[in-house]
């Protein structure tokens, strides 16, 4: 395990999605160089900075184009390897 449990903080949830982070973050940069822009967020004091409806469609759709791509095919077995052994273990 990388982390120590830390108040409020599950150290069991970090270390699982360490191994899918370089994944996710190419996701995201990608969703932010080719889909989304900044009229896709909206900030405020109370709820911090966040997806507007219409940033949240583009967001979901380009998670199910990204969900089918045949080159996340891996990763979707990693990933419900990973899950499978977390309910395992509990």
């Amino acid at each position: 395990m990388q982390r120590q449990e830390a108040r409020s903080k599950p150290s069991l949830v970090f270390d699982v999605l360490e191994p899918l982070r370089p994944h996710l973050d190419e996701f995201v940069l990608q969703l932010i160089s080719n889909s989304l822009n900044i009229k896709d967020f909206t900030s405020n004091m109370t709820d911090g900075c966040k997806l507007t409806k219409k940033g949240r469609i583009k967001f979901f759709q380009e998670c199910a184009i990204w969900n089918k791509n045949d080159c996340n095919t891996n990763l979707k077995i990693f990933s419900n390897k990973i899950i499978k052994e977390v309910i395992d273990f509990f």
